[in-house]
């Protein structure tokens, strides 16, 4: 094993950033006091998380410490918030509260220093003195427990663990312990079962199991799921020093395989010398390649604690290794040699497709992994991508950058049950990080992706490009013009049409004119074009009205000018709202698509949409003031179907 190996997991352990009850307290503070919400200590300075400035208000203490006004007033509306109701907030700010704004009945909400939550309630506020009526939420409390890598939802149709595979439980206050990205080590003696007063504890079928932990924080836990626990229904529970968690409920199955990825769909596959499989690595066809992962299944030869893992063929766990719809041959599917961790070793077949996002999925039954994808080159070990903007060359210049000037205008016509929707967007951002996430989520011509609600994380920045007042939208054959209008956000210049008319999408097709005229500070005046698709019709859709997991054929007539037709599945779980989608891209010259069995499987039964379009697409990485620009124009339809 190298150190590249060893990187996999820590780079892959998806780090998502003593005995405790409940905190409830009332407290008097005035003019430059302060409050540690952990311990309900007042004092005038030290390691607190507010502090009282008189005039000035409540203000943070700590990097950790962040305050937001709740929605809502007095002591009924006080004690009906949950941990879980200020876990989902996302208005924490560092802003001070000013004194005025505390008046008596006034609720507001904290993180703590230590990764806490507090809500706290304006009991009085006279003659410079606060009081405070707190309660700090201390209970260990689980969120979701997903497989490391596939991160399917609980209630999705993939969302068994297996035996012997990389768990994570998020929630919160789930360790005392937060230490930053630290992981255990599993050479001798092994993983921990309990670290710092921290278990999780598996039960299934009466049988309770402990998991070897790999990493701690407040608000996560990795852990491997024991190789002996019982297939079937089961239950996770966190206990924090005696401190249980509620139960989480989870399914065991027999192989459930979650393949690692590196910009939420670049799949970690590996050639003979150890090398990514990236686009200036492409895969060819009849190519061993090495799939990183986890979930193969149980190996009742293996302690599931200890490095190194015995690497044993399981060949007795049923498995299937689609790359673009073709079998690949496997020849080992079980551990690497550190717990938890799989690899799964195929022979790429002859009949491969090339391109830049060929799909790979990894079935078991009626279990399909994450969507991911891999590059395959017919010959040689660059890509392509007849119809991707970022052709390889462009997106080597582009990740060389430390930030990178981006702009992204969409035209849109839907038609639906409801009637004709029109819109339009133009966003300019500068981005540092661009090449790690370019291209995610794409999916090469002729083929499909899954994706469900991930937990990634790109670790992007990004900031506002001012491109002038305003963007002027002009149909050639019209002409009718339209002016999208400038918004500032945090993170990009969005331009904004006050209307758009249907008109604008002659069924004849044309082309589009945007000109930025008179051209901003940091993007000068462009002018592009973009073709809209002409004649396009969905030509099968009451055949569509169900769909179920065997595939589903769609059919369109027209389309010229498009670069490509878009095919796109939503639905959601009726019970905890779980979402799964899948996306499929076919030329418009072929009239049909068949979106295959494996996009299908994991979609949750229920009602939910298809969505049929045909994009014009056009970019340019010329254009002064921007290092790249894709413009888009799609028509098309959505209707409801049942799947």
């Amino acid at each position: 094993m190298t150190w590249r190996t060893v990187a996999l997991i820590a780079a892959a352990l998806c780090l998502l950033s003593p005995a405790w009850a409940d905190l409830t307290a009332t407290v008097g503070m005035t003019t430059g006091t302060t409050l540690d919400l952990d311990t309900g200590a007042i004092g005038t300075g030290g390691a607190a998380d507010l502090v009282y400035t008189g005039p000035g208000g409540i203000a943070a203490l700590g990097n950790g410490t962040l305050v937001t006004l709740y929605n809502g007033t007095g002591s009924a509306t006080f004690n009906g918030i949950t941990q879980a109701n200020l876990v989902a907030l996302t208005t924490y700010s560092s802003a001070q509260l000013p004194d005025f704004a505390l008046k008596t009945g006034v609720i507001f909400a904290a993180r703590t220093k230590t990764g806490k939550y507090s809500k706290l309630l304006v009991a009085n506020n006279v003659s410079g003195t606060l009081v405070l009526t707190f309660n700090t939420f201390t209970a260990p409390a689980i969120v979701s427990v997903q497989n490391n890598y596939g991160q399917i939802d609980a209630d999705l149709p993939n969302s068994a663990l297996a035996p012997g595979s990389l768990i994570f439980v998020k929630g919160y206050n789930l360790s005392p312990v937060n230490d930053g990205q630290t992981l255990r080590s599993s050479a001798s003696p092994g993983l921990q079962n309990t670290v710092s007063g921290v278990s999780v504890i598996v039960t299934v079928n009466g049988i309770s199991l402990n998991c070897p932990l790999y990493y701690l924080s407040p608000t996560q836990i990795n852990a491997v799921l024991p190789g002996n626990t019982p297939l079937g229904s089961g239950t996770v529970f966190v206990n924090n020093n005696q401190n249980k968690s509620a139960t989480f409920t989870i399914t065991v199955g027999r192989s459930s395989f979650g393949i690692l990825n590196y910009n939420g769909s670049l799949a970690a596959t590996y050639d003979a010398n150890n090398a990514l499989i990236s686009r200036f690595n492409a895969a060819n066809p009849g190519q061993t390649i090495v799939i990183w992962g986890s979930g193969v299944g149980g190996d009742a030869a293996n302690d599931d604690r200890l490095f190194p893992q015995k690497t044993n063929n399981l060949v007795n766990v049923p498995m299937q290794v689609l790359v673009g719809g073709r079998v690949a041959t496997i020849l080992y599917r079980g551990r690497s040699q550190f717990p938890g961790l799989d690899q799964i070793v195929v022979t790429l077949p002859s009949s491969v497709p090339t391109g830049c996002y060929v799909p790979l999925s990894v079935i078991t039954g009626t279990i399909v992994s994450n969507g991911v994808t891999i590059p395959v080159a017919a010959s040689g070990k660059t890509c392509a991508d007849p119809d991707d903007p970022l052709t390889p060359a462009i997106l080597q210049t582009l990740s060389a950058k430390a930030k990178t000037r981006t702009a992204l205008i969409t035209l849109d016509r839907l038609s639906t049950s409801g009637g004709i929707f029109v819109d339009a967007l133009g966003k300019f951002q500068t981005t540092a990080g661009f090449g790690l996430t370019a291209g995610s989520r794409s999916v090469s011509v002729g083929n499909c992706l899954t994706s469900v609600t991930l937990a990634y994380s790109s670790n992007q920045t990004s900031i506002p490009l001012d491109a002038g007042p305003g963007i002027q939208v002009t149909q050639l054959t019209g002409p009718q013009t339209l002016t999208m209008f400038r918004k500032v956000n945090a993170d990009s210049t969005d331009y904004v049409p006050d209307n758009v008319q249907e008109s604008l999408f002659p069924d004849a097709g044309g082309s589009i004119i945007f000109d930025s005229s008179p051209g901003g500070t940091e993007v000068p005046r462009f002018s592009m074009s973009v073709s809209l698709p002409a004649h396009f019709s969905w030509t099968n859709p009451a055949a569509l009205n169900t769909i179920d997991r065997q595939g589903a054929t769609v059919t369109w007539s027209g389309g010229s000018g498009a670069a490509y037709i878009l095919m796109m599945g939503f639905t959601s779980s009726s019970k905890t709202g779980a979402y799964a989608s899948f996306s499929c891209r076919a030329p418009a010259s072929a009239g049909q698509f068949t979106i295959p069995s494996y996009a299908l499987m994991a979609m949750p039964p229920g009602p939910g949409n298809l969505v049929l379009l045909a994009v014009g697409q056009q970019y340019s990485t010329s254009i002064p003031g921007l290092d790249f620009v894709s413009i888009l124009a799609e028509i098309g339809f959505s209707r409801v179907v049942n799947y």
